[in-house]
């Protein structure tokens, strides 16, 4: 009925005051037909239409008493996807693409009085098709994420970015008053210089991402709404650490002593929305999951000192995942005692990439009186730092930097140890005597991989 009135409309108006201008906005999505309505119902035989495109009026259709015809001037953009009525002029493009965003115009004149004609202009917008798996991001904590907004390029177009149900505006365009502007001091500056926006396609970069950037973003184009934008950021994961205690390793009795079990431990620190596993191979063994809370996770594994098959531990979330695998003759001995007669020696297998930190921990909360503790990097016989404590108050102290430099940072409260910005060469094995009468308590096998 609209349509109807509206052709009566400009009909009326084409003869009453013989030239006319008329703008219609048309927005669709990617791969719908478009159909421009010439406002005739039938063209009479001294009507010439013609159709153009673009800022500098390219003819792409033509009819008149001489021609009913398509052109394709425009470096075959339109290529078989016009569509001329040639009872009534109206211009259909099919399977439309985001490059026929613009305007349209048709002009309608009488051959018989070039002085009466009118014009009708289309503003029109087509958006990129979005899909499921388009709105759902997920992105690991420091990574960049670029929030598409469907445009190659903006007209005189208003763009608006909310985040959290429009809660909150993040940034802002308005091509007709020349405003380009980010708000990145919402919820007390989350997003302070993180913020970038492309001025050509209004699309959204958030940098250095963190959890806190998790949420829902909402485009607003031209005050029509577009499918929200739910974004994941996942922290990144830790390598798992491999531990075992031979005070807990159990000699089935059917076996002989060498061959003892080895109870083995696969801890992380500190996670969340992980699932961390024990593999055989690539069999799947047990399993345990964490979701929103951030806790400590491990998971225990029972394996046999001569067993010869391939174990590894692996946490993964579900964009990464970082795996420890099992060195048995590293970390399993029988239960005769192969540290002497001191049963609390626990091996501890730690991986980390060339240029990260690592921390070797004692396990204590607080150093008592009178103990001593003492870090030797093994390959080289190198005492690296010892600790005393003399009193609740007062202790001494004394760390290696000729190989280590600066690198080598201290807990005086737990005795525990970081390498800062680790090397290659860091890789081998470091020991901890720790208490009053010495005790090796920890052995770490530690292996700094280059990038």
């Amino acid at each position: 009925m609209k349509k109807m009135f509206l052709k009566f409309l400009l009909l009326c108006l084409w003869h009453l005051i013989g030239v006319f201008g008329f703008e219609v906005q048309i927005s669709v999505n990617e791969g719908e037909s478009i159909t421009l309505n010439s406002g005739l119902t039938e063209i009479q035989t001294d009507v010439d239409i013609l159709w153009t495109f673009g800022n500098d009026r390219s003819t792409i259709a033509i009819i008149n008493r001489v021609n009913k015809r398509i052109l394709d001037n425009l470096d075959g953009r339109f290529r078989d996807r016009l569509q001329l009525d040639h009872q009534t002029g109206s211009l259909t493009i099919t399977n439309s693409r985001m490059i026929d965003s613009g305007l349209y115009e048709v002009t309608i004149s009488r051959s018989s009085n070039l002085e009466t004609k009118y014009n009708l202009m289309f503003d029109v917008s087509v958006y990129e098709r979005f899909v499921e798996t388009d709105t759902k991001k997920s992105v690991m904590e420091g990574d960049s994420v670029t929030l598409h907004s469907g445009r190659t390029y903006l007209n005189d177009d208003w763009i608006q970015w909310w985040f959290m149900n429009k809660n909150n505006l993040l940034a802002e365009i308005n091509v007709p008053e020349s405003r380009f502007s980010v708000y990145d001091d919402v919820l007390d500056g989350i997003f302070r210089h993180r913020l970038k926006l492309n001025k050509q396609t209004g699309s959204l970069t958030i940098t250095d991402i963190t959890t806190e950037h998790t949420g829902v973003y909402e485009l607003e184009y031209n005050t029509r709404s577009r499918p929200s934008f739910y974004l994941s950021v996942y922290t990144r994961l830790p390598v798992p650490v491999i531990s075992s205690n031979p005070s807990n390793c159990s000699s089935s009795s059917s076996s002989s002593s060498s061959l003892s079990c080895c109870s083995l431990l696969c801890s992380v620190l500190n996670v969340r929305n992980v699932t961390l596993s024990w593999y055989k191979g690539n069999s799947l063994l047990s399993s345990i999951s964490v979701s929103d809370l951030s806790i400590s996770l491990s998971l225990p594994l029972e394996v046999e000192y001569q067993d010869k098959n391939s174990y590894s531990c692996v946490l993964n979330n579900p964009i990464s995942n970082q795996t420890q695998h099992l060195d048995i003759t590293q970390l399993c001995h029988t239960c005769s005692g192969v540290f002497g007669d001191s049963d609390e020696v626990k091996s501890v297998s730690v991986s980390v990439m060339e240029g990260d930190s690592v921390t070797l921990n004692t396990d204590l909360t607080e150093i008592q009186t009178d103990y001593l503790i003492m870090w030797t990097f093994v390959p080289n016989n190198l005492l690296i730092v010892k600790l005393f404590r003399m009193s609740s108050t007062s202790y001494t102290y004394d760390v290696h930097t000729g190989r280590f430099g600066d690198r080598l940072k201290l807990d005086h409260q737990t005795g525990s140890v970081t390498i800062t910005n680790t090397k290659t060469a860091d890789s081998g094995l470091y020991e901890v005597t720790t208490g009053r009468n010495r005790q090796i308590k920890y052995r770490f096998h530690v292996t700094v991989s280059g990038i």
